[in-house]
C-alpha cells in the first residue's frame, strides 16, 4: 500500500536486531507450548529442533537445562559443531530421512520445506510438531496432512508482551534516529 502511494516506509519486523531480541521470549514460548500440550515433564523429552541459528539457539539452550535430550538438524558444518560443542546430537539436513530416534517433540525454526512425506513417514504417529517459522513454514502439506501440528506464530507477543513492546520501542527509535541521522547528512 505504501508502494503504490509513492511512500517511504520501514518494516521494523524485518529488522535483524528485532529478531535477536526476539529469540529468547520465543524460545520460552515455544517452552510453554510444549508444556501445555504434553502429558510429562521437559525432563527426559527426546526434542529435535530443525535450525541452528537466532531462535533455535536459546531454545536448545533452555531445553537442555530443562533436562531434555536435544538433537540438532542443521545445514551449515559450522552449526553442526556449534551444535556438538554445546552436548546436543547434531546432524546435517541430508540425515534428517535417516533418523530413526523417537522423538516427543519436533520443533521447525527455519522458513524452508523440511519436513516431506519421506522424512514424515519415519516419525511416530504421537510425536507434536511445533512450528515456529513463518507461513509456509517447513512443512510439506501437500504430501501429507500432519494431525499433530502446532503453529507457535507470534510467541512474543502471546507469552512476553511486555518485553516484546519494549524491544519493538527501542528498534522503532533506533530507526527513527537512523533516520534523522540520514536526512541531515543529505
Amino acid at each position: 500500500m505504501f508502494s503504490e502511494q509513492s511512500l517511504e516506509y520501514t518494516d521494523y519486523s524485518a529488522n535483524v536486531s528485532l529478531a535477536t531480541l526476539n529469540a529468547v521470549p520465543t524460545a520460552e514460548g515455544a517452552i510453554s507450548v510444549i508444556i501445555e500440550n504434553t502429558k510429562t515433564t521437559v525432563q527426559g523429552m527426546n526434542i529435535l529442533i530443525t535450525g541452528y541459528g537466532k531462535v533455535a539457539k536459546p531454545l536448545a539452550e533452555k531445553l537442555q537445562l530443562l533436562g531434555a535430550s536435544i538433537t540438532i538438524v542443521a545445514r551449515k558444518n559450522e552449526q553442526i559443531s556449534q551444535a556438538i560443542s554445546k552436548g546436543y546430537t547434531a546432524v546435517n539436513y541430508h540425515f534428517l530421512p535417516n533418523i530413526r530416534k523417537q522423538f516427543d517433540v519436533i520443533i521447525n525454526t527455519p522458513n524452508a520445506p523440511i519436513f516431506s512425506e519421506n522424512i514424515v513417514k519415519n516419525i511416530d504417529s504421537e510425536t507434536i510438531f511445533i512450528e515456529l517459522a513463518s507461513l509456509p513454514g517447513g512443512f510439506d502439506f501437500n504430501t501429507k496432512p500432519y494431525k499433530n501440528i502446532i503453529y507457535a506464530l507470534g510467541l512474543p507477543g502471546k507469552y512476553a508482551p511486555k518485553s516484546a513492546g519494549e524491544y519493538i520501542g527501542k528498534i522503532i527509535i533506533q530507526q527513527l534516529k537512523e533516520l534523522k541521522e540520514s536526512s541531515y547528512e543529505a
